[in-house]
């Protein structure tokens, strides 16, 4: 099922963004849950995860809470310190906070999507801290309106800094910025969920040899038509 979804995501998510805005609500009524308020092409909606707000157009959110594909994650969320880097309106936050994590950081460099995150951490009463900076060197931001990615120049956080204050699970999906990890960062947490936005060859260089790693699944980037492949990544050493 989950390659299956995979194969039609790319033409299913251009579909979804060229649809009217009243169908866009019904899509989100049946795959997410009850719109409780909404206001322009912004809506809230119960799911089973709590309270998210979001722009009709951000289509994450499908991925994440109703097609669940973070749930190889699931296992080692519980009590953890989870780092979301890329972490959109905060969908993903979300899943994890359900599933157990005792504590969430969350790094948005997009301003107008970063606040639509901070207030899901607040009405959902998610143990949280959101920062706005770009991790690593790179900084791309997407339009969900209409599926484009920009670099943009916005002040930075290394990685050093960013996992100084330790993290048992690592989740990153930031268009491109997981290609300034190196060996050392990756060590510093027991488990990473990485979205690798290019070749996956020259990824997999980065990793540990102590690190176990599994291809969850891959698909075409929505603008660029790159490759892009999910991969789970394990310290077998720590296990």
């Amino acid at each position: 099922m989950l390659k299956f979804l995979q194969r039609l995501g790319l033409t299913a998510y251009r579909l979804y963004l060229k649809i009217p805005l009243p169908i866009k609500f019904l899509v989100i009524t049946l795959l997410l849950g009850r719109i409780i308020w909404r206001s322009g092409d912004i809506t809230l909606v119960s799911t089973s995860y709590g309270l998210i707000l979001f722009k009709a157009s951000y289509a994450s959110v499908f991925k994440v809470l109703r097609f669940n594909i973070y749930n190889p994650l699931r296992e080692h969320i519980k009590g953890a310190r989870y780092l979301d880097v890329g972490a959109g309106v905060g969908d993903s936050c979300l899943y994890a906070w359900r599933n157990g994590a005792s504590y969430i950081k969350a790094i948005e460099p997009d301003p107008i999507v970063s606040r639509f995150l901070s207030i899901n951490m607040k009405i959902n009463n998610v143990k949280s801290t959101i920062d706005e900076r770009c991790a690593g060197e790179a900084c791309y931001i997407v339009n969900w309106d209409n599926g484009t990615i920009t670099r943009v120049e916005k002040e930075g956080i290394t990685w050093e800094e960013i996992l100084s204050e330790g993290y048992d699970v690592v989740k990153v999906d930031c268009e491109g910025c997981e290609f300034t990890l190196n060996s050392n960062h990756i060590s510093s947490a027991k488990v990473w969920l990485i979205e690798v936005h290019g070749e996956i060859k020259e990824f997999i260089n980065r990793i540990p040899k102590n690190y176990k790693v599994k291809v969850i699944g891959s698909s075409r980037d929505s603008s660029t038509l790159k490759q892009l492949t999910l991969i789970l990544l394990e310290d077998t050493v720590c296990s």
